[in-house]
């Protein structure tokens, strides 16, 4: 069936909207543990420890940006413009697409209840602009990408296919 591009994009929706949540909880974790370190951490490379994990934390968010818009858009979306696909299977590809949108639904309300829980991961969360904006945009992203990949999947004329000796 050749449906490669649309099966790892998939897999990586659900490995995004978990690593949304593990980092909000990380995030969490780490700003806890430095406000009980803080007033005791009076040696200057126990407060450069503590200064170095606060800006790798941080540096989630833009991280999370550049692996949804890195892997999502380049890796997949270029990766599945070189698969040799019949178009007899757009109804199958839209069928699975569907599939990711209803997982990417999934996470998005996940997201926004799982931070709304508790004022301390609401905290975590607000630390984190790019992953909050993008989940909870988070099916219309990935109906875009999925639409993109179909285009470039299927959208080919024949002097390409032949260059690619599809």
């Amino acid at each position: 069936m050749n449906n490669k591009g649309i099966i790892n994009w998939l897999f990586m929706v659900i490995l995004l909207g978990v690593i949304s949540i593990v980092w909000v909880l990380s995030k969490m974790i780490f700003d806890k543990i430095a406000a009980e370190l803080s007033p005791i951490a009076t040696n200057p490379t126990s407060q450069m420890i503590l200064a170095s994990g606060t800006t790798a934390v941080n540096g989630f968010d833009i991280g999370f940006a550049v692996v949804f818009f890195g892997l999502g858009l380049v890796s997949i979306w270029v990766g599945s413009s070189l698969l040799s696909t019949s178009k007899a299977f757009i109804p199958i590809f839209l069928f699975i697409l569907i599939i990711v949108v209803i997982f990417a639904v999934m996470f998005s309300n996940m997201y926004g209840s799982y931070i709304e829980s508790d004022g301390a991961i609401a905290t975590a969360a607000a630390g984190y602009p790019i992953i909050t904006h993008i989940l909870s945009k988070f099916p219309l992203y990935v109906g875009l990408i999925g639409l993109g990949i179909l285009l470039s999947t299927y959208a080919k004329t024949k002097s390409q296919e032949q260059q690619y000796n599809i």
